[in-house]
């Protein structure tokens, strides 16, 4: 299990790389200035993605 931050993860291949190292087992975190889909991941891997829902 790593611990990974990604950037730029609400879509796109930054999406996909999330999804696929949540599937296995990884800790991610991630950052973009749009969450809908980062949203859906969250509910998904609730123990193991840590969004930043911070608006600045």
């Amino acid at each position: 299990m790593a611990d990974i931050l990604i950037v730029g993860a609400n879509r796109g291949i930054g999406y996909f790389m999330v999804k696929q190292f949540l599937e296995q087992g990884d800790r991610v975190a991630v950052l973009d200035i749009r969450t809908g889909h980062i949203t859906e991941l969250t509910e998904q891997y609730r123990d193991r993605q840590f969004p930043d829902h911070q608006r600045y």
